[in-house]
């Protein structure tokens, strides 16, 4: 990749707590970021930064308010994934999907 590709997770553990065994992978807990961030380590090396958001923390929320207020103006669903301040995936997704956007947008990159 050509440039850095910065991607986010947004979620709230609220969201989180009310899908957390038939909804698709739950971005808070340690063991699918911790995945996600290998894999993406794996493959791009440090072209990709992840960070997750849980829109719950006082501090995230303060930090990304932005966020919060298009989930609600917008009717987004949560998690959010993220990659370069754009929006990719609104609800949810698993870690195959995440490469899969990952990869589309350093293939835009490269252009």
């Amino acid at each position: 990749m050509k440039r850095p590709v910065n991607v986010a997770i947004i979620e709230q553990t609220a969201n989180a707590k009310l899908c957390s065994e038939s909804c698709g992978v739950n971005w808070l807990k340690t063991e699918p970021q911790k995945d996600a961030g290998e894999r993406l380590r794996k493959l791009y090396g440090d072209s990709v930064n992840i960070e997750f958001l849980d829109l719950d923390i006082p501090e995230v929320r303060q930090k990304h308010g932005g966020w919060l207020k298009r989930v609600k103006e917008e009717n987004l669903l949560l998690p959010l994934l993220v990659i370069n301040g754009e929006i990719r995936i609104s609800g949810f997704f698993d870690t195959r999907m995440l490469l899969d956007m990952v990869d589309a947008e350093g293939e835009l990159s490269r252009d």
